[in-house]
């Protein structure tokens, strides 16, 4: 696009804009930040400036966010060439709108300085209570600074007693976000020393697992064998002679119940009191054996 505009100039605007349009789009964000410019000066030479400044609003959002302030700052300067001051107004709210908090603070100094000169004193006041937010007093005293130059000469005791408390306010909010931070970043690092010692100890380990291991390499098979056995034979249990075998007393338990009989005897009558006795259980007669006659006829002979 660039060798067909030093070719053609403005004579094929149309085929000039496509080409413009085509390499913006299809550029990565790194890179775009170069086409855009090209684009840019191409309308301001021979196209319209209110063009222009369509290009560069598009680009503040197309380029990296590392290019976007510099974008921002070519877009205002060619802004308040072409149309004047006050028409950066808008420029400068959306930049403090996108850009990183790193550099809203540079804008909104330039945009309050812009306002303070414009006469607007309460506009510029509003845009350093802004950006009070993103300013540690004791990382940032430039901005505090300045603030407080502003309402020497342009306050009263009403507004520098409010500058006070923000920044007091502005102070606690930082000191509680760096011990915040502190804590986390404590924990972290305990955390890290606690993996380094176990891994520490699993090294250690490991080395002295190789070392037990490299003790035996010079032995023959045969020798091997024989450490192996005599490992074996010491991680064998030894029994305690004194250990309580619960199994085997309440089998013996089991066993002696097992020898004596349950006699069953009858209730007396008197337990019952007028109750009901209990019918008495015939006793069946039982037929004598045959070594009981046997026995009754010896005595019998005798």
């Amino acid at each position: 696009s660039n060798l067909f505009v030093s070719r053609y100039g403005g004579s094929r605007m149309e085929r000039a804009r496509d080409l413009f349009e085509q390499a913006c789009e299809a550029a990565p964000a790194q890179y775009a930040f170069k086409f855009y410019l090209l684009y840019a000066d191409f309308e301001e030479k021979y196209g319209y400036a209110r063009h222009a400044m369509l290009i560069y609003d598009r680009a503040t959002r197309a380029v990296a966010d590392n290019q976007k302030v510099t974008m921002f700052n070519i877009y205002i300067q060619r802004a308040t060439e072409f149309f004047g001051v006050t028409r950066t107004r808008t420029i400068f709210e959306k930049a403090i709108e996108v850009l990183p908090d790193t550099d809203v603070k540079g804008m909104c100094l330039r945009y309050a300085e812009l306002e303070r000169k414009l006469g607007e004193i309460d506009r510029a006041r509003a845009i350093y209570t802004h950006a009070a937010q993103f300013c540690d007093p004791v990382a940032n005293p430039t901005f505090w600074d300045i603030w407080r130059e502003f309402e020497v000469q342009h306050g009263n005791e009403e507004t520098f007693s409010e500058y006070l408390r923000i920044k007091r306010s502005v102070q606690a909010q930082f000191n509680t976000s760096v011990n915040f931070n502190l804590n986390a970043e404590i924990v972290k690092q305990v955390q890290e020393e606690e993996k380094n010692k176990q891994r520490d100890e699993m090294r250690k380990l490991e080395e002295q697992e190789e070392s037990g291991r490299g003790a035996y390499n010079h032995l023959k098979p045969q020798e091997m064998k024989t450490v192996d056995r005599f490992a074996t034979e010491q991680t064998t249990v030894v029994k305690n002679p004194e250990q309580l075998d619960i199994d085997t007393e309440v089998n013996e338990e089991e066993d002696v119940d097992k020898d004596f009989d349950v006699v069953q005897k009858q209730v007396p009558a008197t337990v019952f009191g007028n109750a009901v006795v209990p019918p008495k259980k015939e006793e069946k007669e039982t037929k004598p054996s045959a070594t009981d006659r046997l026995r009754k006829r010896k005595r019998s002979a005798m």
